[in-house]
């Protein structure tokens, strides 16, 4: 895994599988990472949503999706952050790809569980990003 630290955050190159693969669990909750992504074209889903007071259960779903979708084919890598209005904007290679993690029937179970608990309100937009550049102060 590449790593360097930014001023305000870290610069990671996803591992897919192995050794390293634990620290994805760190880099989805930790809303100052920054993932590297590969060159583009590639597909990104932004999740945008307003959450219920209801906590039972969230932590470890949101962290049962981020773990299943790693195992997905076609998965780059999350970003995510939250104060009131959740932002987070997982990256894919192809929509094919995002159309099987749509279709995960566990993911399904999730999706069913958000609009029956955890959210008041959401929006989901895909797009193809084509063009991608970043700044960063390397400490």
């Amino acid at each position: 895994m590449r790593c360097a630290r930014a001023r305000k955050g870290l610069f990671l190159e996803l591992p897919q599988k192995g050794a390293e693969a634990p620290l994805l669990r760190q880099m989805i909750t930790d809303p100052i990472m920054i993932i590297k992504t590969p060159a583009p074209p590639f597909y990104t889903v932004i999740f945008t949503s307003l959450r219920t007071e209801v906590e039972e259960g969230y932590s470890e779903m949101a962290q049962k999706m981020a773990d299943l979708a790693r195992e997905e084919p076609g998965f780059l890598g999350m970003e995510s952050a939250r104060e009131k209005l959740g932002i987070t904007v997982s990256y894919w290679t192809d929509v094919e790809s995002i159309k099987k993690w749509k279709a995960n029937f566990e993911h399904q179970t999730a999706q069913k569980l958000g609009k029956e608990k955890w959210y008041e309100h959401y929006a989901i937009r895909i797009a193809k990003v084509e063009r991608q550049y970043d700044f960063g102060r390397l400490l």
